[in-house]
């Protein structure tokens, strides 16, 4: 191999140059040099260190990886066991507290479960725009029913008052979740009991089960048939309901998983009513508070407030902060109840 020498700085260049590349020394009467060319080891000599160093900045990168990854994992675990020892708190206290009341309130909180006391987050940013903003608030403790209202239950009801039984749609009756029951009669049924209707504020509570992800499980929604009686989790919305998991009718409670606090079908089977009247910008007021305590919703509306889906509804409509409404004495074969208690009432 032929090349010219600088003989000012020393740098090789080509036979062709006129001027040194690096510090532009006239070649023209330097000499022509012959030179071996660097043979297979030298160049891996010269490389190697280069690919060491690569290989151990790759290493380092893999560690820092790794342990941001474990940390993360940790904090994860750590929070799923505080929300574990919560429920755990919340489920001994409610057994104390059952231990200590009258033959007739322990009937009353029977099928019933303890929701604490504490903030959370209401609403969401990732849903219709009524579901927005997201805003704190704050609940006292309550009682919420562990499954919506059965036919059992409100049949033995109409019998008591001499009220008529409501129609099943041809669905059958017995452990399934009654329906074609409006506002007026779902509130009726509970007082009767000595509960009440949920507000909105305390059903989303409840049905989120201390978590803020779309539903009480997380966000995916190819797990919502663990938990849930819907309809499809397509997005072609002309057609999901040929591609139900509920199989077009609605179902016996708690055939499905519970959510955190023990609680089942929140999300899907038939929608509730809630004790608040409906209106779609009152959580633009709610917001502008630093935090709200106890919540009853608007003083006057035209429609009463239904949350949770129902088994016709594709997935998304089953979220925990989606919003429904209805006249309070319009009756359906999608809408249903469950009853709530606290000290306050």
């Amino acid at each position: 191999m032929k090349i010219k020498i600088c003989p000012d700085c020393k740098t090789e260049n080509k036979i062709q140059a006129s001027v040194c590349k690096k510090c532009r020394f006239d070649l023209t009467s330097v000499a022509v040099k012959s030179v071996k060319p660097e043979g297979k080891k030298k160049i891996i000599l010269k490389t190697l260190p280069i690919v060491i160093y690569a290989i151990l900045v790759g290493f380092i990168l893999l560690f820092l990886i790794v342990h941001i990854a474990e940390n993360r994992s940790e904090k994860a675990s750590r929070e799923i066991l505080l929300l574990e020892k919560e429920i755990t708190r919340s489920r001994a206290f409610l057994n104390a507290v059952r231990k200590s009341l009258p033959e007739a309130e322990k009937k009353k909180y029977a099928k019933m479960v303890y929701i604490p006391a504490g903030e959370f987050t209401m609403g969401s940013n990732s849903g219709y725009s009524y579901e927005k903003p997201p805003h704190k608030v704050h609940l006292n403790a309550y009682y919420m029913d562990k499954y919506e209202v059965t036919f059992n239950q409100y049949d033995k009801y109409c019998r008591a008052t001499r009220k008529k039984r409501p129609s099943d749609s041809g669905f059958g009756r017995g452990n399934r979740p009654v329906i074609n029951v409006n506002w007026n009669e779902a509130k009726a049924y509970c007082e009767h009991y000595g509960k009440r209707l949920p507000t909105e504020a305390e059903w989303e509570k409840a049905a989120k089960g201390g978590s803020d992800t779309k539903y009480c499980f997380g966000n995916n929604e190819s797990e919502l048939n663990e938990y849930a009686w819907h309809g499809s989790n397509l997005l072609i919305e002309f057609m999901w309901h040929f591609f139900l998991n509920s199989g077009y009718k609605i179902h016996f409670v708690g055939t499905k998983k519970p959510n955190n606090w023990g609680l089942y079908d929140m999300h899907g089977n038939v929608w509730e009513w809630c004790n608040d009247w409906y209106d779609e910008n009152y959580y633009s007021a709610a917001a502008k508070r630093a935090l709200t305590k106890n919540p009853k919703g608007p003083d006057k509306g035209n429609f009463r407030v239904l949350r949770g889906g129902c088994w016709l509804d594709r997935a998304y409509v089953c979220r925990s902060a989606n919003r429904f409404r209805n006249s309070p004495v319009f009756r359906s074969d999608i809408f249903g109840f469950r009853c709530a208690a606290s000290d306050e009432q």
